[in-house]
Protein backbone atom coordinates (compact mmCIF):
# COMPACT_ATOMS: atom_id res chain seq x y z
CA UNK A 1 0.00 0.00 0.00
CA UNK A 2 1.76 3.05 -0.70
CA UNK A 3 1.15 6.33 1.36
CA UNK A 4 -0.43 9.57 0.59
CA UNK A 5 2.29 11.83 -0.43
CA UNK A 6 2.67 14.43 3.00
CA UNK A 7 2.28 17.88 1.67
CA UNK A 8 5.00 20.37 2.21
CA UNK A 9 3.88 24.43 3.40
CA UNK A 10 5.62 25.16 -0.08
CA UNK A 11 2.79 23.18 -1.74
CA UNK A 12 -0.10 25.03 -0.49
CA UNK A 13 -1.70 27.05 -2.51
CA UNK A 14 -4.79 28.83 -2.28
CA UNK A 15 -6.09 28.45 -5.12
CA UNK A 16 -5.41 25.04 -7.39
CA UNK A 17 -4.46 24.96 -11.02
CA UNK A 18 -6.86 21.82 -12.37
CA UNK A 19 -5.77 18.96 -13.90
CA UNK A 20 -7.82 16.63 -16.36
CA UNK A 21 -7.58 12.98 -15.96
CA UNK A 22 -9.67 10.53 -18.29
CA UNK A 23 -11.53 7.83 -16.11
CA UNK A 24 -13.34 5.13 -17.33
CA UNK A 25 -17.09 4.36 -15.69
CA UNK A 26 -19.12 0.85 -16.10
CA UNK A 27 -20.53 1.68 -19.06
CA UNK A 28 -17.33 2.20 -20.99
CA UNK A 29 -17.63 5.55 -21.53
CA UNK A 30 -15.12 8.35 -19.97
CA UNK A 31 -15.59 10.66 -16.86
CA UNK A 32 -13.30 13.60 -16.26
CA UNK A 33 -11.93 14.16 -13.32
CA UNK A 34 -10.34 17.03 -12.17
CA UNK A 35 -6.55 16.73 -10.66
CA UNK A 36 -4.71 18.70 -9.30
CA UNK A 37 -1.23 20.09 -9.78
CA UNK A 38 -0.26 19.38 -6.08
CA UNK A 39 -1.11 15.32 -6.54
CA UNK A 40 1.66 15.01 -9.33
CA UNK A 41 4.93 13.50 -7.33
CA UNK A 42 7.13 15.74 -6.17
CA UNK A 43 10.25 14.47 -8.47
CA UNK A 44 7.87 14.84 -11.66
CA UNK A 45 6.34 18.21 -10.52
CA UNK A 46 10.42 18.94 -10.46
CA UNK A 47 11.15 17.90 -13.54
CA UNK A 48 7.95 18.99 -15.15
CA UNK A 49 8.95 22.91 -13.59
CA UNK A 50 12.74 22.75 -14.08
CA UNK A 51 11.93 22.20 -17.40
CA UNK A 52 10.21 25.43 -17.88
CA UNK A 53 11.94 28.79 -19.24
CA UNK A 54 12.04 31.06 -16.19
CA UNK A 55 8.86 33.44 -17.37
CA UNK A 56 6.61 30.22 -18.37
CA UNK A 57 7.27 28.97 -14.95
CA UNK A 58 6.33 32.37 -13.09
CA UNK A 59 3.31 32.24 -15.20
CA UNK A 60 2.50 28.92 -13.68
CA UNK A 61 3.20 30.28 -10.40
CA UNK A 62 1.09 33.05 -11.19
CA UNK A 63 -1.79 30.86 -12.43
CA UNK A 64 -2.12 28.05 -9.86
CA UNK A 65 -0.77 30.77 -6.65
CA UNK A 66 2.10 28.03 -6.03
CA UNK A 67 4.99 30.82 -5.82
CA UNK A 68 7.05 27.98 -3.71
CA UNK A 69 7.48 25.13 -6.06
CA UNK A 70 10.60 23.55 -6.17
CA UNK A 71 11.84 24.80 -9.48
CA UNK A 72 10.51 28.63 -8.82
CA UNK A 73 12.97 28.68 -4.89
CA UNK A 74 15.95 28.33 -6.92
CA UNK A 75 15.23 31.96 -8.73
CA UNK A 76 15.44 33.37 -5.22
CA UNK A 77 18.19 31.17 -4.07
CA UNK A 78 20.84 33.00 -5.48
CA UNK A 79 21.19 36.39 -6.67
CA UNK A 80 23.58 37.40 -9.03
CA UNK A 81 23.93 41.17 -9.39
CA UNK A 82 25.77 42.78 -12.47
CA UNK A 83 26.23 45.65 -14.95
CA UNK A 84 27.72 44.52 -17.66
CA UNK A 85 25.25 43.36 -20.73
CA UNK A 86 28.25 41.14 -22.28
CA UNK A 87 28.22 39.12 -19.05
CA UNK A 88 24.56 38.48 -18.78
CA UNK A 89 24.11 38.24 -22.11
CA UNK A 90 27.18 35.39 -21.33
CA UNK A 91 25.38 33.98 -18.39
CA UNK A 92 22.18 33.23 -20.52
CA UNK A 93 23.69 31.41 -23.32
CA UNK A 94 25.38 29.37 -20.94
CA UNK A 95 22.45 28.56 -18.73
CA UNK A 96 19.63 28.14 -20.99
CA UNK A 97 20.13 24.80 -22.16
CA UNK A 98 20.19 23.92 -18.45
CA UNK A 99 17.49 21.56 -17.04
CA UNK A 100 16.96 23.34 -13.26
CA UNK A 101 17.21 27.16 -12.49
CA UNK A 102 20.58 28.35 -10.52
CA UNK A 103 19.16 32.28 -9.71
CA UNK A 104 18.31 35.51 -10.62
CA UNK A 105 20.50 37.47 -12.71
CA UNK A 106 19.61 41.23 -12.00
CA UNK A 107 20.95 44.65 -13.24
CA UNK A 108 22.18 46.84 -10.16
CA UNK A 109 19.42 49.52 -10.81
CA UNK A 110 17.01 47.14 -10.02
CA UNK A 111 18.61 45.12 -6.69
CA UNK A 112 17.39 47.50 -4.46
CA UNK A 113 13.10 46.69 -5.86
CA UNK A 114 14.32 42.96 -5.58
CA UNK A 115 15.05 43.26 -2.01
CA UNK A 116 12.60 45.39 -1.19
CA UNK A 117 10.46 42.96 -2.20
CA UNK A 118 11.66 39.83 -0.74
CA UNK A 119 12.09 41.34 2.87
CA UNK A 120 8.45 42.44 2.52
CA UNK A 121 7.34 38.45 2.34
CA UNK A 122 8.54 36.12 4.63
CA UNK A 123 8.26 33.45 2.77
CA UNK A 124 10.69 34.78 -0.07
CA UNK A 125 13.24 36.39 2.61
CA UNK A 126 12.88 32.22 3.80
CA UNK A 127 14.38 31.05 0.28
CA UNK A 128 16.94 33.82 -0.30
CA UNK A 129 20.62 32.25 0.32
CA UNK A 130 23.28 34.01 -1.94
CA UNK A 131 23.51 37.86 -3.37
CA UNK A 132 26.41 38.37 -5.32
CA UNK A 133 28.18 41.36 -7.11
CA UNK A 134 29.92 40.38 -10.15
CA UNK A 135 31.59 43.70 -10.68
CA UNK A 136 31.69 46.98 -8.94
CA UNK A 137 28.75 48.98 -8.75
CA UNK A 138 30.65 52.24 -9.39
CA UNK A 139 27.69 53.62 -11.51
CA UNK A 140 25.23 54.33 -9.11
CA UNK A 141 25.42 58.06 -7.26
CA UNK A 142 26.47 58.80 -3.52
CA UNK A 143 23.08 59.06 -2.80
CA UNK A 144 21.63 55.91 -4.45
CA UNK A 145 24.75 53.87 -2.91
CA UNK A 146 23.38 55.34 0.57
CA UNK A 147 19.86 53.81 -0.73
CA UNK A 148 21.85 50.52 -1.47
CA UNK A 149 23.97 50.40 1.75
CA UNK A 150 20.28 50.85 3.92
CA UNK A 151 18.52 48.39 1.99
CA UNK A 152 21.35 45.83 2.24
CA UNK A 153 21.37 46.04 6.53
CA UNK A 154 17.56 46.03 6.15
CA UNK A 155 17.69 42.51 4.42
CA UNK A 156 20.44 41.43 6.89
CA UNK A 157 18.37 41.87 9.19
CA UNK A 158 15.70 39.96 8.14
CA UNK A 159 16.51 37.18 5.26
CA UNK A 160 18.83 34.38 6.43
CA UNK A 161 21.30 35.04 4.26
CA UNK A 162 24.41 32.58 3.69
CA UNK A 163 26.55 34.10 1.21
CA UNK A 164 27.55 37.90 0.41
CA UNK A 165 29.46 38.63 -2.29
CA UNK A 166 29.92 42.25 -1.73
CA UNK A 167 31.98 44.84 -3.96
CA UNK A 168 30.26 47.86 -3.20
CA UNK A 169 32.16 51.26 -4.00
CA UNK A 170 31.23 52.73 -0.70
CA UNK A 171 33.84 53.75 0.99
CA UNK A 172 32.52 57.61 2.67
CA UNK A 173 29.59 55.58 4.52
CA UNK A 174 29.55 53.67 7.44
CA UNK A 175 28.74 50.29 6.88
CA UNK A 176 27.08 48.79 10.07
CA UNK A 177 26.25 44.83 9.03
CA UNK A 178 24.91 42.72 11.54
CA UNK A 179 24.48 38.91 9.56
CA UNK A 180 23.65 36.56 12.28
CA UNK A 181 23.11 33.27 9.89
CA UNK A 182 25.80 34.86 7.15
CA UNK A 183 28.79 32.38 6.77
CA UNK A 184 30.17 33.09 3.48
CA UNK A 185 31.83 36.66 2.86
CA UNK A 186 33.76 37.95 -0.05
CA UNK A 187 34.21 41.90 -0.10
CA UNK A 188 36.44 44.60 -1.62
CA UNK A 189 38.85 46.42 1.01
CA UNK A 190 38.47 49.44 -1.16
CA UNK A 191 35.04 49.80 0.53
CA UNK A 192 36.63 50.75 3.74
CA UNK A 193 38.14 53.49 5.12
CA UNK A 194 39.82 54.06 8.71
CA UNK A 195 36.25 55.63 10.77
CA UNK A 196 38.59 58.15 12.77
CA UNK A 197 36.45 61.50 12.34
CA UNK A 198 33.49 59.69 11.14
CA UNK A 199 30.10 57.04 12.54
CA UNK A 200 32.34 53.58 13.39
CA UNK A 201 31.58 50.94 11.34
CA UNK A 202 30.67 47.05 12.89
CA UNK A 203 31.03 43.79 11.18
CA UNK A 204 29.09 41.22 13.68
CA UNK A 205 28.62 37.98 11.91
CA UNK A 206 28.78 35.18 14.84
CA UNK A 207 28.70 32.36 12.07
CA UNK A 208 30.92 33.64 9.34
CA UNK A 209 33.18 30.44 8.43
CA UNK A 210 34.60 31.52 4.93
CA UNK A 211 36.18 34.55 4.36
CA UNK A 212 37.43 36.32 1.28
CA UNK A 213 39.07 39.46 0.48
CA UNK A 214 39.57 41.17 -2.83
CA UNK A 215 42.19 44.27 -2.77
CA UNK A 216 44.18 46.42 -5.85
CA UNK A 217 47.59 46.33 -6.01
CA UNK A 218 49.96 49.86 -5.31
CA UNK A 219 46.22 51.32 -4.00
CA UNK A 220 46.25 53.16 -0.66
CA UNK A 221 42.62 52.26 0.31
CA UNK A 222 43.07 48.68 -0.39
CA UNK A 223 45.94 48.88 2.68
CA UNK A 224 44.06 50.97 5.00
CA UNK A 225 41.00 49.63 4.27
CA UNK A 226 42.85 45.93 4.97
CA UNK A 227 43.79 47.31 8.37
CA UNK A 228 40.41 48.29 9.09
CA UNK A 229 38.45 44.88 8.12
CA UNK A 230 40.94 43.00 10.81
CA UNK A 231 40.15 45.84 12.91
CA UNK A 232 36.42 45.45 12.53
CA UNK A 233 35.46 42.02 12.71
CA UNK A 234 34.25 41.09 16.16
CA UNK A 235 36.28 38.26 18.08
CA UNK A 236 33.03 36.43 17.18
CA UNK A 237 33.70 36.32 13.83
CA UNK A 238 37.04 35.52 13.85
CA UNK A 239 35.99 32.62 15.89
CA UNK A 240 34.30 30.29 13.04
CA UNK A 241 36.52 31.15 10.81
CA UNK A 242 37.81 28.38 8.78
CA UNK A 243 38.83 29.64 5.22
CA UNK A 244 40.12 32.80 4.69
CA UNK A 245 41.84 34.10 0.42
CA UNK A 246 43.10 36.80 -0.32
CA UNK A 247 42.37 37.84 -4.45
CA UNK A 248 43.63 41.02 -6.23
CA UNK A 249 41.32 42.77 -8.32
CA UNK A 250 42.51 43.58 -11.73
CA UNK A 251 41.77 46.18 -13.31
CA UNK A 252 41.07 47.03 -17.46
CA UNK A 253 42.47 50.73 -17.53
CA UNK A 254 45.60 51.36 -19.09
CA UNK A 255 47.64 52.89 -15.98
CA UNK A 256 46.63 49.42 -14.08
CA UNK A 257 48.09 47.18 -17.20
CA UNK A 258 51.23 49.43 -17.19
CA UNK A 259 51.59 49.37 -13.76
CA UNK A 260 50.77 45.55 -14.04
CA UNK A 261 53.39 45.05 -15.75
CA UNK A 262 55.79 47.09 -15.24
CA UNK A 263 59.29 45.72 -13.91
CA UNK A 264 60.04 47.35 -10.59
CA UNK A 265 57.50 45.40 -8.30
CA UNK A 266 59.10 46.17 -5.07
CA UNK A 267 56.83 48.94 -4.60
CA UNK A 268 53.82 46.60 -5.13
CA UNK A 269 53.56 44.19 -2.56
CA UNK A 270 50.51 42.63 -1.38
CA UNK A 271 48.15 43.46 1.44
CA UNK A 272 47.37 40.43 3.22
CA UNK A 273 50.54 40.92 5.83
CA UNK A 274 48.79 43.85 7.56
CA UNK A 275 45.31 41.74 7.98
CA UNK A 276 47.75 39.30 9.37
CA UNK A 277 49.94 41.77 11.61
CA UNK A 278 46.60 43.48 13.17
CA UNK A 279 45.34 39.83 14.07
CA UNK A 280 49.39 39.36 15.80
CA UNK A 281 49.13 42.68 17.77
CA UNK A 282 45.50 41.66 19.18
CA UNK A 283 46.91 38.20 20.01
CA UNK A 284 44.25 36.52 17.82
CA UNK A 285 45.19 33.24 16.39
CA UNK A 286 42.67 31.52 13.71
CA UNK A 287 42.18 28.11 13.21
CA UNK A 288 41.65 27.47 9.75
CA UNK A 289 41.21 24.74 7.48
CA UNK A 290 41.81 26.50 4.14
CA UNK A 291 43.72 29.54 3.51
CA UNK A 292 44.64 31.02 0.04
CA UNK A 293 47.19 33.74 -0.68
CA UNK A 294 48.50 35.42 -3.07
CA UNK A 295 50.41 38.59 -4.88
CA UNK A 296 54.14 39.75 -4.72
CA UNK A 297 56.05 39.12 -1.53
CA UNK A 298 59.39 40.04 -2.12
CA UNK A 299 61.97 38.35 -0.22
CA UNK A 300 59.85 38.04 3.07
CA UNK A 301 58.86 34.31 2.71
CA UNK A 302 60.77 32.93 5.94
CA UNK A 303 59.28 36.10 7.57
CA UNK A 304 55.62 36.09 6.46
CA UNK A 305 55.80 32.08 7.24
CA UNK A 306 56.33 33.00 11.05
CA UNK A 307 53.87 35.68 11.02
CA UNK A 308 51.56 33.31 9.82
CA UNK A 309 52.17 30.55 12.32
CA UNK A 310 51.96 33.22 14.94
CA UNK A 311 48.06 33.93 13.82
CA UNK A 312 47.25 30.91 12.43
CA UNK A 313 46.79 27.25 13.40
CA UNK A 314 48.96 25.55 10.74
CA UNK A 315 48.58 22.01 12.43
CA UNK A 316 45.01 22.32 11.68
CA UNK A 317 45.55 23.40 7.67
CA UNK A 318 44.08 21.03 5.17
CA UNK A 319 43.98 22.70 1.87
CA UNK A 320 46.67 26.09 0.81
CA UNK A 321 46.58 27.53 -1.84
CA UNK A 322 50.10 30.20 -2.41
CA UNK A 323 49.39 32.40 -5.67
CA UNK A 324 52.13 34.52 -4.62
CA UNK A 325 55.82 35.60 -6.21
CA UNK A 326 58.92 36.28 -4.66
CA UNK A 327 62.13 37.38 -5.06
CA UNK A 328 64.08 34.60 -3.24
CA UNK A 329 67.19 36.27 -3.85
CA UNK A 330 67.15 39.46 -6.08
CA UNK A 331 70.60 40.23 -8.04
CA UNK A 332 72.30 37.65 -6.36
CA UNK A 333 73.11 34.03 -7.41
CA UNK A 334 71.05 31.63 -6.55
CA UNK A 335 71.72 30.31 -3.08
CA UNK A 336 71.22 26.15 -2.87
CA UNK A 337 69.88 26.62 1.17
CA UNK A 338 67.61 29.09 0.37
CA UNK A 339 63.44 28.63 1.16
CA UNK A 340 60.98 29.94 -0.20
CA UNK A 341 57.39 30.64 1.55
CA UNK A 342 55.87 26.95 0.34
CA UNK A 343 58.96 25.77 1.87
CA UNK A 344 58.57 27.39 5.33
CA UNK A 345 54.84 26.99 5.34
CA UNK A 346 54.47 22.95 4.23
CA UNK A 347 57.25 22.02 7.25
CA UNK A 348 54.54 22.94 9.62
CA UNK A 349 51.46 21.57 8.40
CA UNK A 350 51.15 18.09 9.16
CA UNK A 351 47.70 17.91 8.28
CA UNK A 352 47.98 19.13 4.90
CA UNK A 353 45.79 17.12 2.08
CA UNK A 354 45.21 20.01 -0.82
CA UNK A 355 48.00 22.13 -2.38
CA UNK A 356 47.80 24.59 -5.07
CA UNK A 357 51.14 26.65 -5.66
CA UNK A 358 52.72 28.94 -8.01
CA UNK A 359 56.66 29.94 -9.49
CA UNK A 360 58.45 32.15 -7.61
CA UNK A 361 59.24 35.48 -9.35
CA UNK A 362 62.82 35.33 -10.19
CA UNK A 363 64.61 32.21 -10.25
CA UNK A 364 63.31 28.64 -11.74
CA UNK A 365 66.13 26.80 -9.52
CA UNK A 366 64.47 28.19 -6.32
CA UNK A 367 61.36 27.60 -7.73
CA UNK A 368 61.87 24.07 -8.82
CA UNK A 369 63.77 23.02 -5.55
CA UNK A 370 61.19 24.28 -3.23
CA UNK A 371 58.71 22.28 -4.87
CA UNK A 372 60.65 19.02 -5.32
CA UNK A 373 61.41 19.80 -1.31
CA UNK A 374 58.20 20.05 -0.57
CA UNK A 375 56.68 17.06 -1.80
CA UNK A 376 59.63 14.56 -0.65
CA UNK A 377 60.64 16.34 2.90
CA UNK A 378 57.08 18.31 3.97
CA UNK A 379 54.17 16.54 2.83
CA UNK A 380 55.28 12.83 1.14
CA UNK A 381 52.68 10.83 0.91
CA UNK A 382 50.19 13.43 2.54
CA UNK A 383 47.87 15.00 -0.47
CA UNK A 384 45.00 13.85 -2.09
CA UNK A 385 45.02 17.01 -4.56
CA UNK A 386 47.86 18.97 -6.18
CA UNK A 387 47.97 21.84 -8.47
CA UNK A 388 50.79 22.93 -9.27
CA UNK A 389 52.68 25.39 -11.91
CA UNK A 390 55.99 25.35 -12.95
CA UNK A 391 58.65 26.96 -15.34
CA UNK A 392 61.65 24.24 -16.08
CA UNK A 393 64.60 25.70 -17.91
CA UNK A 394 64.85 22.42 -19.43
CA UNK A 395 62.45 19.68 -19.88
CA UNK A 396 64.87 17.54 -17.56
CA UNK A 397 63.49 19.48 -14.48
CA UNK A 398 59.84 18.79 -15.54
CA UNK A 399 60.77 15.46 -15.89
CA UNK A 400 62.05 15.16 -12.74
CA UNK A 401 58.87 16.75 -11.07
CA UNK A 402 56.83 14.04 -12.47
CA UNK A 403 58.89 11.22 -10.69
CA UNK A 404 59.02 13.46 -7.70
CA UNK A 405 55.01 13.33 -7.85
CA UNK A 406 55.15 9.60 -8.94
CA UNK A 407 57.35 8.34 -5.96
CA UNK A 408 56.52 10.74 -3.22
CA UNK A 409 52.29 11.41 -3.46
CA UNK A 410 50.82 7.82 -3.74
CA UNK A 411 47.68 8.83 -2.21
CA UNK A 412 47.26 11.92 -5.43
CA UNK A 413 43.18 11.61 -6.36
CA UNK A 414 43.52 15.37 -8.61
CA UNK A 415 46.46 16.45 -10.32
CA UNK A 416 46.62 19.63 -12.34
CA UNK A 417 49.85 20.28 -13.86
CA UNK A 418 50.94 23.55 -15.96
CA UNK A 419 54.58 24.00 -17.43
CA UNK A 420 54.47 27.54 -18.49
CA UNK A 421 58.23 26.92 -20.13
CA UNK A 422 56.52 24.88 -23.47
CA UNK A 423 53.31 25.83 -23.07
CA UNK A 424 52.87 27.07 -26.02
CA UNK A 425 55.05 24.71 -27.43
CA UNK A 426 52.90 21.78 -26.41
CA UNK A 427 49.35 23.65 -27.51
CA UNK A 428 51.12 24.38 -30.92
CA UNK A 429 52.02 20.30 -31.28
CA UNK A 430 48.85 18.96 -30.27
CA UNK A 431 46.85 21.06 -32.71
CA UNK A 432 49.61 20.44 -35.38
CA UNK A 433 48.90 16.86 -34.70
CA UNK A 434 44.66 17.54 -34.91
CA UNK A 435 45.52 19.29 -38.19
CA UNK A 436 42.03 21.13 -37.20
CA UNK A 437 41.09 23.94 -40.22
CA UNK A 438 39.96 26.03 -36.78
CA UNK A 439 42.52 26.33 -34.44
CA UNK A 440 41.32 28.92 -32.69
CA UNK A 441 38.85 27.19 -30.80
CA UNK A 442 41.00 25.34 -28.52
CA UNK A 443 42.45 28.83 -27.40
CA UNK A 444 39.06 30.33 -27.55
CA UNK A 445 37.67 27.94 -25.08
CA UNK A 446 40.27 28.05 -22.70
CA UNK A 447 39.94 32.16 -22.89
CA UNK A 448 36.11 31.79 -23.11
CA UNK A 449 36.45 29.48 -19.42
CA UNK A 450 39.31 32.03 -17.96
CA UNK A 451 36.20 34.82 -18.37
CA UNK A 452 33.37 32.42 -16.93
CA UNK A 453 35.46 31.82 -14.20
CA UNK A 454 36.26 35.29 -13.69
CA UNK A 455 32.88 36.74 -14.13
CA UNK A 456 29.15 35.32 -13.40
CA UNK A 457 30.39 32.11 -12.13
CA UNK A 458 33.28 33.80 -9.49
CA UNK A 459 31.72 33.29 -6.54
CA UNK A 460 33.97 30.15 -5.04
CA UNK A 461 36.41 29.66 -3.00
CA UNK A 462 40.29 28.46 -3.78
CA UNK A 463 38.47 26.81 -6.54
CA UNK A 464 41.33 25.25 -8.15
CA UNK A 465 41.88 23.03 -4.86
CA UNK A 466 38.49 22.39 -3.94
CA UNK A 467 35.72 22.12 -7.01
CA UNK A 468 37.79 18.57 -8.81
CA UNK A 469 37.44 17.29 -5.23
CA UNK A 470 33.45 17.40 -4.42
CA UNK A 471 32.75 16.50 -8.40
CA UNK A 472 35.24 13.49 -8.27
CA UNK A 473 33.81 12.36 -4.63
CA UNK A 474 30.13 12.04 -6.21
CA UNK A 475 28.47 8.78 -6.46
CA UNK A 476 28.20 8.74 -10.11
CA UNK A 477 29.29 10.91 -12.83
CA UNK A 478 26.93 12.63 -13.90
CA UNK A 479 26.82 15.77 -16.95
CA UNK A 480 24.75 18.11 -14.84
CA UNK A 481 27.51 17.60 -11.92
CA UNK A 482 30.30 18.79 -14.35
CA UNK A 483 27.81 21.59 -15.77
CA UNK A 484 29.01 25.05 -16.05
CA UNK A 485 26.45 26.18 -13.34
CA UNK A 486 28.08 23.87 -10.40
CA UNK A 487 30.93 26.38 -10.08
CA UNK A 488 32.69 22.60 -10.26
CA UNK A 489 34.55 22.13 -13.65
CA UNK A 490 33.78 25.08 -16.11
CA UNK A 491 32.70 24.01 -20.00
CA UNK A 492 31.59 25.97 -22.72
CA UNK A 493 30.65 25.20 -26.27
CA UNK A 494 33.76 26.11 -27.95
CA UNK A 495 35.47 22.98 -26.42
CA UNK A 496 32.66 21.11 -26.48
CA UNK A 497 32.89 21.73 -30.77
CA UNK A 498 36.33 21.29 -30.53
CA UNK A 499 36.46 17.51 -28.33
CA UNK A 500 33.25 16.54 -30.31
CA UNK A 501 34.90 17.51 -34.07
CA UNK A 502 38.73 15.71 -32.86
CA UNK A 503 37.79 13.30 -30.08
CA UNK A 504 39.50 10.62 -32.23
CA UNK A 505 42.33 11.96 -33.18
CA UNK A 506 42.47 13.76 -29.40
CA UNK A 507 42.94 10.32 -27.96
CA UNK A 508 45.50 9.30 -30.81
CA UNK A 509 47.62 12.31 -29.57
CA UNK A 510 47.65 11.72 -26.12
CA UNK A 511 48.92 8.01 -26.41
CA UNK A 512 51.43 9.38 -28.19
CA UNK A 513 51.99 12.38 -26.94
CA UNK A 514 52.41 11.27 -23.24
CA UNK A 515 53.71 7.81 -24.00
CA UNK A 516 55.43 7.56 -27.32
CA UNK A 517 57.43 10.45 -28.34
CA UNK A 518 61.26 10.62 -27.26
CA UNK A 519 61.60 14.32 -26.94
CA UNK A 520 58.51 15.06 -25.19
CA UNK A 521 58.56 14.73 -21.25
CA UNK A 522 56.30 11.82 -20.10
CA UNK A 523 54.06 11.76 -17.10
CA UNK A 524 54.01 7.94 -17.00
CA UNK A 525 54.91 7.80 -13.49
CA UNK A 526 51.98 10.13 -12.86
CA UNK A 527 49.56 8.29 -14.82
CA UNK A 528 50.95 5.05 -12.69
CA UNK A 529 49.49 6.93 -9.67
CA UNK A 530 47.26 3.97 -7.86
CA UNK A 531 44.34 6.42 -6.71
CA UNK A 532 44.45 8.83 -9.73
CA UNK A 533 41.08 10.03 -10.96
CA UNK A 534 41.60 13.18 -12.14
CA UNK A 535 44.22 14.68 -14.58
CA UNK A 536 44.33 18.10 -16.16
CA UNK A 537 47.52 18.73 -18.46
CA UNK A 538 47.54 21.14 -21.59
CA UNK A 539 44.16 22.13 -20.87
CA UNK A 540 42.10 19.13 -21.35
CA UNK A 541 40.73 17.52 -18.18
CA UNK A 542 40.89 13.57 -17.77
CA UNK A 543 38.66 11.21 -16.05
CA UNK A 544 39.73 7.58 -14.85
CA UNK A 545 37.65 4.99 -13.88
CA UNK A 546 37.65 2.49 -11.11
CA UNK A 547 36.27 -1.24 -12.29
CA UNK A 548 37.24 -3.72 -9.27
CA UNK A 549 40.52 -1.54 -8.25
CA UNK A 550 41.46 -1.51 -11.74
CA UNK A 551 41.28 1.52 -14.10
CA UNK A 552 38.94 0.16 -16.58
CA UNK A 553 38.59 3.64 -18.67
CA UNK A 554 40.15 6.90 -19.59
CA UNK A 555 37.41 9.51 -20.25
CA UNK A 556 37.16 13.40 -21.35
CA UNK A 557 33.87 14.70 -20.21
CA UNK A 558 32.47 17.73 -22.25
CA UNK A 559 29.45 19.20 -22.58
CA UNK A 560 26.43 15.89 -22.28
CA UNK A 561 28.87 13.00 -22.89
CA UNK A 562 31.98 11.25 -21.97
CA UNK A 563 34.59 10.92 -24.67
CA UNK A 564 36.71 7.13 -24.21
CA UNK A 565 40.34 8.01 -24.80
CA UNK A 566 41.08 4.31 -25.92
CA UNK A 567 44.74 2.99 -25.54
CA UNK A 568 45.55 5.40 -22.61
CA UNK A 569 47.65 3.71 -20.40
Amino acid sequence: MVEKRRRSSWYRPSDLYPLRKGAVAQGGSHIRENKNITDLPVPVLGQVCSSLHTGDLLQVCLASRMLYLPAAVQLYKKIIVTESHELRKLAMSQSSSAWVNYGTLVHTSKLVLLLRTVCESTKLADLVRSVIFVDETKTETEAGQRRWVQTLQAMLARVRLNELWCLLDGSRMALALHAPSLSRLALSVETFEPSAGREPSFFDFPRLAHLKIYYQRESARSAAGTVELARLLSADSTRTLTTVEFEEMHQSSLESLNRANAMNREHSHTVWPQFFEVLRHSGTKLALSRLGLDGFIGDRGAHLAQLLSTTVDLAQLVSLQLNVKETSHLHQSHDDYSCTLLENLTALTPRLRKLATHPTFDCLFCQHSSLLHTLSRNVPHQLSTLFAVVESPTSAYTQAVYDCIGSTQNRLVNLKLLDRSSQAADASVMLQHLMSDDYSWYIRALYYESVLRQSVYKNYFLYDIECISSVIGSQAYNHDVFSVRTNSVMLNDTMVQFVRKNHLRLARFLVAYFAVEPHCVSPRPVLQLPQLQYLSILGLSIFFTQTNGRRAQFMLNYGDQYIDLHGLA
